[in-house]
């Protein structure tokens, strides 16, 4: 409780200046100045990371009890960060640069490194992919462990301490990194920059760049295109929060700041906030979603599995290295598992990457493995089948299902 504390004071400090306009620091937030934003966002999250812990208890109090965004620059300037974050800034802005297409981020530490390594040999094939990628490596072993593999990508390594944890949904740590993606979003949607977010437990079938159009999926006047909870009933309606793509404007960065204000006061998850915010249409954004036949969850593995989607992500709550181990399992072991870990360079089964549509059978796809639900997935069911009965006998409890129980039912059941 006490870590989730500071993590929380660290990370409001980081919001008044991710959102501070181009003028002086410390200069609040207004709906007119939304594309000045000067601070980057990491540099942000490095300078309170590692300035709190090493200044004293007093002076430690001292900082956190300071309320203004002057005063957390002013002291950064005095412990002699700036060096670093300034190396933070241009590569950021050299990657950025450097790619013509919308780029698509993906974070990871250590204990992500080697599912992450697999994904980029599931890929490797398609045309354009690594080219946009900007990869964002939380500690130095995944930084050095990438650079290794992959020397040509564009890998910055943004060190903050916490984040080189393990870390699952429910936890501190977790809370952090939904914070520090939303802070993200909204910054690179201040920057003007239409982008994606993905995660690496998703093996592509197919190039998402290419079956996915934002322009011809997205209407003229919609801005955020998400994944799919399910295909039908509420789930059709719901995000899943994996992956995604933000059209850079106004109403996008009002919207990850929000997200961003909601993670730093309730303990809830990301994905049914945003939904929340998508369902009564937050500051003008209109949602629309990637079909849930391209691109789906865990759901699709404990369901009937009718159809094979292109795209299938195994976020079943496992952790990174479980994830891997089922991808293998099936046949999705893209990366040479031998040339993993002490200090190697990863190498990848190119019999295997030059066709990944082919990599898990249809067969073992669709007729075989386990679809048995573990405790956690059990109890989601339960509830939603619940939550479709309610909305079909009262249709008006859906607006308050999608708006308020969803996004902050961890929170009441907290409290």
């Amino acid at each position: 409780m006490l870590l989730m504390i500071v993590e929380r004071i660290i990370f409001k400090k980081c919001i008044l200046e991710i959102t501070t306009q181009g003028g002086n620091p410390g200069d609040s937030y207004t709906d007119e100045g939304y594309g000045n934003g000067h601070v980057n966002v990491l540099s942000a999250a490095l300078k309170w990371t590692r300035a709190l812990e090493s200044v004293s208890d007093a002076r430690r109090a001292e900082i956190l009890s300071a309320d203004r965004a002057g005063d957390s620059i002013s002291f950064f300037s005095q412990i002699g960060h700036k060096q670093r974050c300034t190396y933070i800034y241009t590569t950021t802005s050299v990657a950025l640069a450097t790619i013509d297409e919308s780029p698509a981020f993906l974070m990871m530490n250590k204990h992500a490194v080697n599912v992450t390594l697999n994904w980029l040999c599931n890929v490797v094939s398609f045309e354009n992919v690594h080219n946009r990628l900007i990869l964002i490596a939380f500690d130095t072993d995944s930084y050095e462990t990438l650079k290794r593999a992959w020397p040509n990508l564009h890998v910055l390594h943004w060190k903050i301490p916490i984040m080189d944890r393990r870390f699952s949904a429910g936890d501190g740590r977790y809370q952090m990194f939904q914070l520090f993606r939303s802070n993200l979003c909204a910054y690179l949607a201040s920057l003007g920059r239409d982008f994606w977010m993905i995660q690496s437990d998703t093996y592509w079938r197919e190039n998402l760049f290419e079956i996915v159009d934002p322009k011809l999926m997205l209407n003229d006047d919609e801005n955020l295109l998400f994944d799919q909870e399910g295909s039908d009933g509420l789930l059709a309606e719901m995000i899943a929060g994996g992956n995604y793509f933000i059209k850079a404007d106004r109403r996008s960065v009002l919207f990850f700041n929000e997200l961003s204000r909601r993670l730093l006061t309730y303990y809830s998850t990301d994905n049914n906030i945003m939904g929340g915010l998508c369902s009564y249409r937050y500051a003008g954004n209109k949602c629309s979603f990637i079909p849930y036949r391209i691109l789906s969850n865990w759901r699709w593995h404990t369901g009937e599995r009718k159809h094979l989607p292109l795209l299938m992500q195994f976020d079943s709550g496992a952790g990174s290295d479980a994830k891997l181990q089922q991808m293998q399992q099936l046949g999705a072991a893209f990366v040479i598992p031998e040339t993993l870990g002490d200090n190697q360079q990863a190498r990848c089964n190119y019999s295997i990457s030059q066709t990944p549509q082919y990599a898990i059978s249809k067969s073992a796809l669709i007729g075989g493995g386990n679809n048995e639900l573990n405790a956690l997935q059990f109890s989601i069911r339960v509830v939603h089948e619940l939550c479709e009965w309610l909305c079909a006998a009262f249709p008006s409890f859906r607006i308050f299902l999608r708006a308020t129980l969803f996004p902050y039912y961890a929170y009441f059941v907290v409290l």
